[in-house]
């Protein structure tokens, strides 16, 4: 039942992401659902749980709801009839409200399975592919990747960040940066690490050619 439960929620995600651009597509989804399983064969929480929020985090995501989180509503709606019982609906919507970066959640009210799908989705914003999906989706929303005269600003509260419209190099500083040190786990704070490094290199050598200096 689980094998065919993953398989019919699989196949429901994909059909509801596969357009969605701005790094939040069906690629993205499948990427948190391995980063989930790397992390998980270290800290050993209930797999299939873990599976299936990470293919559904992304189902009601407030970027692409008027700011909305519908993400629950959705799941609850869809997932009795892909085979789901009532108690796993439970769980994985516990999961998919929780772990936004938006709501700033405190790491001692997730479960151990909120946990690592949290840091499988916050590890596919870092490194190149974070860039890359930074890029995306300043892009789609009609936004700079760089402009000198718009400032960084570093401690704005979740809330604040939520209404903010900066570029996509501040978003770096302003959120991703951020990212390794919210890690849950020593896994997923490992990976984090390399990957803020490839960032930053990349960082400092656009702004060396900006300024005519590489």
């Amino acid at each position: 039942m689980s094998t065919e439960l993953i398989n019919n929620v699989q196949e429901f995600v994909k059909s509801r992401l596969q357009n969605q651009g701005a790094g939040h597509g069906w690629d993205h989804v499948q990427r948190v659902v391995g980063n989930a399983k790397r992390i998980n064969q270290e800290v050993k929480a209930d797999a299939i749980i873990v599976e299936l929020a990470a293919l559904l985090h992304d189902i009601g995501d407030a970027k692409f709801n008027n700011g909305q989180e519908v993400g629950p509503t959705i799941i609850a709606q869809e997932l009795p009839k892909l085979g789901a019982d009532e108690a796993t609906i439970k769980r994985v919507c516990e999961i998919v409200e929780k772990i936004s970066f938006r709501k700033a959640t405190s790491s001692d009210l997730l479960s151990l399975e909120a946990k690592v799908v949290q840091d499988a989705d916050r590890l596919d914003a870092l490194g190149y592919i974070g860039l890359v999906r930074c890029i995306e989706y300043v892009t789609q929303c009609g936004r700079k990747f760089f402009d000198p005269a718009i400032k960084v600003r570093e401690n704005m509260t979740p809330e604040e960040y939520a209404a903010h419209d900066g570029t996509g190099y501040n978003h770096c500083y302003e959120k991703l940066f951020k990212l390794k040190d919210l890690m849950n786990t020593d896994s997923a704070r490992k990976i984090a690490t390399s990957r803020e490094i490839r960032m930053r290199s990349f960082l400092a050598g656009f702004i060396e050619e900006i300024n005519g200096n590489a």
